[in-house]
């Protein structure tokens, strides 16, 4: 093939599959073949952006008060972290103007608890948790996230998405009896 046909049809892949991100994140919906296997990270992106004034069709999302004003997201070496709310093991900018964050949390999940229970995160970052099942085989469930995820005892698997709608997002194993039985979190999504 000739240099110019190569680069239209390079030119004509790359179109495509920009289309095709742009569709997904316009949408909201999973992009086909994401599941992942045991040792994949599932993805999600949740849509929208700003306080929404209400989750009305959820039962695991509420909204933060004022946007979440005065609830402090964790810094990279806090030491004043309250109780129960995960310290980010990573920060880093998430874009080249610095708006957004990348933030990495581990936690950990048992029949009765996980551990730490809460992430702050702010509105935009890209949020990797690891998660590592302790005593048992259980799973990660948020459903308004999209995220659902399944663990043996002992394993740690990735959880990622990005933080694009403020909001108190519970999360929950449901084997364990779900969100009224189960062990609980929450992922708490502040503006910025």
């Amino acid at each position: 093939m000739s240099k110019p046909t190569l680069v239209w049809i390079g030119a004509a892949v790359v179109v495509i599959v920009a289309g095709t991100v742009v569709y997904y994140s316009l949408t909201g919906s999973s992009v086909p073949g994401n599941a992942g296997g045991p040792s994949a990270a599932t993805q999600a992106s949740s849509s929208g952006s700003g306080a929404s004034s209400s989750f009305p069709s959820s039962t695991t999302a509420k909204q933060l008060p004022s946007g979440g004003a005065g609830i402090a997201v964790p810094s990279l070496n806090a030491t004043n972290v309250p109780a129960g709310v995960a310290a980010p093991t990573v920060v880093a900018s998430g874009s080249p103007s610095g708006l957004t964050s990348f933030r990495s949390f581990n936690i950990t999940e048992t029949a009765s608890a996980f551990t730490p229970d809460t992430i702050i995160v702010n509105e935009g970052d890209t949020v990797h948790i690891n998660i590592t099942a302790k005593g048992g085989s259980y799973d990660f469930t948020q459903p308004d996230m999209g995220l659902s995820l399944s663990l043996s005892s002992g394993q740690t698997k990735l959880v990622q998405f990005d933080a694009n709608t403020v909001g108190k997002f519970q999360f929950y194993c449901k084997s364990c009896g779900g969100p009224t039985n189960g062990p609980t979190g929450y992922i708490e999504v502040v503006s910025k």
